[in-house]
């Protein structure tokens, strides 16, 4: 459990490591790339190799119990925004659902926290937590984020990408009324920015009926409308 440099969180929690790509969504994974770079710097956590079909070096799914009371031991009173499983995906089918159980019940003890959850295996994440609407009933926001429908491209406009960038694309079998005239170039948030319409994003939902205080941190943009 570490402070975090991502801008929509503020720590991370890793009590397993480890993936497969399981859907376009999962093209250019950072942490498949981090993996195999923390395997090369010999961190113990990175280590098992994964299928190299479908992940990489140091990337195998593994479960890390010395990690599970992390938020418990680490930060006992320190409230933070906690993102489960930067470099993993908790509702991955080699996570035993035992192993699930008590990452939960670290979440449910440590009520100071907000934790954010990741995952690309939503039907998984519904089976272990159909019960109830666990996720409502503890103020935990799960959401699910991945590209749409994909469709054939054909790219046109090169040049050295300094910079965001507008070109062409031809898109074949694209839905009735769907027109892609023009499009960006990704060139990452450092060169891009990460405004949208005209301001950034950063609020994060206030939990209902257990601490409805608003943390200035996530409200100052709500505070700036």
């Amino acid at each position: 459990m570490s402070a975090s440099k991502i801008e929509w969180t503020e720590a991370t929690w890793n009590p397993t490591t480890g993936c497969d790509r399981i859907s376009p969504g999962c093209n250019r994974c950072y942490a498949m790339t981090m993996a195999r770079r923390l395997k090369a710097m010999g961190s113990e956590k990175y280590q098992n190799d994964g299928d190299p079909r479908t992940s990489g070096p140091g990337f195998a799914v593994t479960m890390h119990q010395e990690s599970v009371l992390d938020p418990i031991v680490k930060w006992p009173r320190k409230s933070q925004m906690v993102f489960l499983d930067s470099m993993s995906d908790v509702f991955h089918a080699r996570v035993a659902a035992d192993f699930q159980g008590q990452i939960f019940a670290t979440m449910a003890l440590t009520p100071q926290h907000s934790y954010q959850v990741l995952t690309k295996r939503p039907g998984r994440m519904r089976e272990l937590l159909a019960d109830g609407d666990q996720c409502q009933g503890n103020g935990i926001a799960f959401l699910h984020k991945q590209n749409g429908e994909w469709a054939t491209t054909r790219r046109y406009g090169v040049g050295i990408l300094d910079g965001p960038r507008i070109y062409g694309s031809a898109t074949q079998d694209a839905p009735h009324g769907l027109v892609l005239h023009e499009i960006l170039q990704r060139v990452g948030k450092k060169a891009a920015g990460r405004e949208l319409d005209g301001r950034t994003w950063d609020e994060f939902p206030i939990p209902v009926g257990r601490d409805k205080r608003v943390r200035s941190s996530y409200s100052s943009a709500q505070q700036e409308d």
